[in-house]
């Protein structure tokens, strides 16, 4: 948890903004999704048979949604391709602030083989999980509808779930869709500048959470706990790939740290809270504002098992 001098909230990433963005985008889309529904049954005739209606609405729904995630995903601005491409060229720029050697600009980078089949498995992956949502929910609306026994029945049911099983995923994959870009992008930069420049080889990273009350047990073990052998909260390249986000909404990032770098050993404090001891970054690199100044007792120098 924060101390007083701390900020209570600090998104590691800077991608707040990014993550309402399209988080936005497709709230309007359930919006529309509703109101469409909405219309459709304000025609419906309730005493006709249920077989009938049954088909005629999910004939409806299939297409509507369909309709909708077409024009939602396929939006130049704030659509799947958009969504993945910019939060990786964030990335690639935060990175590219890390690293001792002048790299490729964000725009330049995005056209390398490297970084543009990272962003094409992204944009893979999301609309993987957005199709898996529209295909769930087109069921569950179906059951919705049978069971209703009046309009307005219907209507309030199927908003129910319309928020549950639609609104409420595709918030989280926004989320996690930019928090995975732009990690993704981290790490194959911090890569091409240890493959590029030897002497600045650098394959540990370490998991810096968000550090306020909203920081999960997971998140926290894994930034401070875990050792793989390099000291707490320390990974190769390699062990780090796909492991941010490591839940819905995680606001993890990684960070590279230069050969050298110490980190103190932990502490326990009391029963219910532990303090960290802090990193030592070489000073050609510059202190990093986000990460936690307590001290303890002992060192772990990275580069040393």
């Amino acid at each position: 948890m924060p101390t007083a001098n701390e900020p209570r909230s600090v998104d590691p990433t800077r991608t707040s903004v990014l993550r309402k963005r399209y988080r936005q985008h497709y709230r309007r889309m359930w919006q529309r999704v509703n109101a469409a529904i909405n219309e459709y049954i304000d025609t419906v005739d309730f005493s006709r048979p249920l077989a009938q209606r049954t088909a005629e609405f999910n004939r409806f729904v299939d297409a509507l949604l369909q309709q909708e995630f077409g024009r939602t995903e396929s939006d130049r601005e704030r659509g799947v391709r958009a969504m993945a491409t910019v939060a990786y060229m964030r990335g690639v720029a935060q990175a590219n602030t890390e690293v001792e050697e002048a790299m490729p600009t964000p725009q330049q980078a995005v056209m390398r083989a490297d970084h543009n089949d990272a962003i094409a498995a992204l944009i893979l992956l999301l609309s993987t999980q957005l199709m898996t949502v529209r295909l769930g929910l087109t069921g569950q609306l179906l059951d919705r509808y049978q069971r209703a026994n009046s309009a307005a029945e219907a209507k309030a049911t199927i908003r129910d779930r319309i928020q549950k099983a639609g609104r409420t995923p595709t918030d989280g994959i926004a989320a996690d869709g930019v928090v995975r870009g732009y990690n993704e992008a981290l790490l194959n930069v911090y890569e091409n500048a240890g493959d590029q420049f030897v002497g600045v080889i650098d394959e540990k990273t370490f998991w810096q959470t968000a550090e306020d009350n909203g920081v999960c047990a997971h998140c926290h073990r894994m930034s401070q706990e875990r050792d793989n052998g390099y000291g707490p909260g320390i990974y190769t390249l390699a062990q780090a790939r796909g492991l941010i986000p490591a839940h819905p909404r995680c606001r993890c990032r990684w960070r590279r740290l230069p050969t050298n770098t110490e980190r103190s050993q932990g502490r326990t404090v009391s029963a219910t809270s532990s303090r960290y001891g802090q990193w030592d970054v070489p000073q050609e690199i510059g202190p990093d504002p986000h990460l936690r100044r307590y001290t303890g007792g002992g060192r772990k120098s990275v580069g040393s098992a």
